[in-house]
């Protein structure tokens, strides 16, 4: 993937993390800016999604840790870059259940 490629994917996975927090019943704010996505949830926990542009990486930070995401074109998923190789929407779904203490469908953000 070349870079052009990589920030398409990434705009068009921002877009979709958009429309979950939109849909949130929950008071989720967002804020995106030079690639930095800083979500605060209601009890004032932030959750920050980041484009790592050198690496081609997508990072998740939140308060239980941070996490490296690699993109799989056959799968078309951002998937964790260890052993667990978790997607990326089945972590932001438990992130967000976790901190906003709200099951949202995370789905779309995979594949």
């Amino acid at each position: 993937m070349n870079e052009a490629q990589y920030h398409a994917q990434l705009d068009d996975l921002m877009v979709k993390v958009e429309e979950i927090l939109d849909a949130a019943e929950t008071d989720l704010d967002f804020v995106t800016s030079g690639g930095l996505m800083t979500i605060t949830c209601e009890s004032g926990v932030q959750v920050i999604v980041s484009r790592q542009a050198p690496l081609l990486q997508l990072w998740l930070a939140s308060p239980a840790g941070g996490m490296r995401f690699v993109y799989d074109g056959p799968t078309n998923t951002w998937h964790q870059d260890d052993e667990q190789a978790a997607s990326f929407g089945r972590v932001m779904g438990q992130v967000l259940a976790q901190f906003a203490r709200e099951e949202l469908d995370c789905s779309s953000l995979d594949g």
